[in-house]
Formats: C-alpha cells, sequence, structure tokens
C-alpha cells in the first residue's frame, strides 16, 4: 500500500438510480472509478461508499485526498417529485397572492383545459404585513413590528419548517427584509429564514419571490443532507478527510460553491447536475476537434439536453423548473 500523500482528488455524482465516483491521483495520474446505488434515506451514505470504492481501487484512504468535488441531483428531484420543506411567504400587505398571480403568460396559449401547477407555498401560509418602500429605497411605511410578531405565531402554529421574505422594492433598500429576517429569525429560532434580497437583490418581485421561496424550500433538505455529508467525509469512520481539505459542490453556472454556500443558498445547486455535464461536454468537444454538438444525460428521474455551438453553452439568468421561476 503506498504512502498517503495528499495527491488524489476525489469528486462524486449523485443521481436519482446510481452514485459514480472518480479518483484521481495528480502525482501518478491514476484514475479509478466506482459506481453504487443511490441511497435515498441518506445520500451521504452513498456518496461516501462510492469514494471509499474508488479510493480502494488505488489501495488509498481518506488521507490521501487533497481535494473533494459532489455533484448531485438533489434540490432538482427535491423540486421535481416535491419534496421540500412546509414553506412559508411573508410579504407586503395587500400582496400575498403574488406567487399565484405570477405573471400573464400562460403554459399553453389556447388550451381552456390547462392547469397552472400549484406554487411551492400554499396560500393558506402566505402572510402579508404592513410596510412599504418606494422604488427609489425610501422608506414610505415603517415596518409593522408588532404584526411581524403575530404572523411569526401563526407560522409556529402551521408548523412550517422555512421561511421566504419578500417586500416590494427591497432590491433598492433591503432594510425591512433584513430586519424582517432578524426578528423572525428570534421568534422562530432553528427556523431557515430567507430574505429574497440574500439571494437575489434585483427587480422583478414575482421572479425574485419564486427564487427566494425555491432556496427556503430547499434549505432543510439541503442542510442535512450536506450537514451528513461533510460530517461523513471528515470522520474517521467515515472516509477520513483532513478538516482542511476543501469540499466544493457543483453550482447551476457550471462552477463551485462551497458546501456551506451550498447549505445556505441551495438553489444555486438546482440544474447544477446538467451544467456538470454540458461544462464537461464542452471540454472534451474541444479536446475532440468538435465545434457543435448536442448532449444527452439520462438519470434515473429526468433526462437533460443540450446545445452547444462553437463549443459554447448558452447562458441564462432565467430558467424553470417544473413551472417554478428560477433567476440566479
Amino acid at each position: 500500500m503506498p504512502e498517503d500523500v495528499a495527491s488524489v482528488r476525489v469528486a462524486s455524482d449523485v443521481g436519482g438510480t446510481f452514485t459514480d465516483s472518480i479518483a484521481y491521483d495528480a502525482t501518478t495520474g491514476v484514475i479509478t472509478v466506482s459506481k453504487v446505488s443511490t441511497t435515498p434515506a441518506n445520500r451521504a451514505d452513498g456518496t461516501v461508499q462510492g469514494l471509499r470504492e474508488a479510493l480502494a481501487h488505488q489501495s488509498r484512504s481518506g488521507s490521501a485526498v487533497c481535494y473533494v468535488g459532489h455533484g448531485m441531483t438533489t434540490a432538482t428531484n427535491a423540486v421535481i417529485q416535491r419534496k421540500g420543506a412546509r414553506t412559508a411567504l411573508v410579504t407586503n400587505e395587500g400582496f400575498r397572492d403574488v406567487l399565484l398571480i405570477g405573471r400573464q403568460d400562460r403554459p399553453s396559449l389556447y388550451d381552456v383545459a390547462v392547469v397552472r401547477p400549484e406554487p411551492l407555498v400554499e396560500r393558506a401560509l402566505c402572510f402579508g404585513v404592513a410596510g412599504r418602500m418606494a422604488a427609489d429605497g425610501s422608506e414610505l411605511e415603517a415596518l409593522d413590528e408588532p404584526g411581524l410578531r403575530v404572523i411569526a405565531g401563526k407560522l409556529l402554529d402551521a408548523r412550517v419548517e422555512a421561511v421566504a421574505i419578500l417586500f416590494l422594492h427591497a432590491y433598492a433598500n433591503p432594510a425591512h427584509e433584513a430586519r424582517a429576517r432578524d426578528l423572525l429569525g428570534q421568534w422562530l429560532p432553528g427556523l431557515p429564514i430567507c430574505a429574497s434580497t440574500d439571494v437575489l437583490r434585483e427587480f422583478r418581485e414575482f421572479e425574485r419571490g419564486s427564487t427566494a421561496v425555491l432556496n427556503a424550500y430547499l434549505r432543510p433538505l439541503m442542510e442535512r443532507y450536506l450537514g451528513s455529508l461533510t460530517a461523513q467525509i471528515r470522520d474517521s469512520a467515515g472516509l477520513g478527510v483532513a478538516a482542511h481539505v476543501p469540499v466544493m459542490v457543483m453550482e447551476a453556472s457550471g462552477g463551485l460553491i462551497t458546501v456551506e454556500g451550498a447549505r445556505q443558498r441551495p438553489v444555486y445547486t438546482v440544474l447544477s447536475g446538467p451544467a456538470g455535464g454540458v461544462v464537461a461536454a464542452a471540454h472534451v468537444a474541444g479536446l475532440a476537434g468538435v465545434e457543435d454538438l448536442i448532449t444527452m444525460d439520462i438519470g434515473g428521474t429526468s433526462t437533460d439536453i443540450s446545445l452547444l455551438r462553437g463549443r459554447a453553452p448558452e447562458i441564462t439568468r432565467n430558467a424553470r423548473l417544473e413551472s417554478v421561476p428560477i433567476r440566479v
């Protein structure tokens, strides 16, 4: 067994059916892979098992690892299967139907039988509170903190698992959102509270609100999953990777985000699986001298297709998953 010099980079990709892992020794150039069944009860278990097997094929252990990368469809599948948290929305008084109203566009213009999918937050869990900012960021009406305290009691009674906050013109002045987030955090300790401007400080309240709700909807799931994954990666009984070794998560831009960043802003990991495949395909196309190509990634839950022209994928800040608008 070779001495465990920290020169091995490992990565895993968790899908709906299988978890694929790879170990690459940057010193020797040796690459080993593994494929194990995904463990739905706790996907971290399958991830660590797969990484261990990939390392074992090189007779290495976690102490040889200098980098951990992680790609997953966990957030994407949670939205598709509607398995996120019971989420509430706190918004301006008179605007509690912002998610239901959405935009004028319809999924099928001439279909009289079409039914809009239900939003991630049911109407009974949408609450309005007095207070208003103007478009220039000036305060028109102070935030009604006693009224917010009443809403906190209702959230507690409704046993919600996460809360999103969306206030008009918060992109110009996020003070009300920040204050509401801090107060709800005090009154509802341990509950994920997501202010829209912490995720997307831009105008268009429907898209901003939808993105914030999606982030809140995913946070409990992703905090549990990534927390368990990090613990098992570091634990000597799991993978035994040193505490200073970075653990990075693929995000929808095709880049990387820290584990802690992904726990706080899981919406950035939605559709990250397809993005990772597209980035890899563009790289391989460059090596092969291919300019234009179509990629297809078939998993256990969904199939992702992309068109690359000149080896360059198209970039958008507006996406939609199962009718849910995402702007990141």
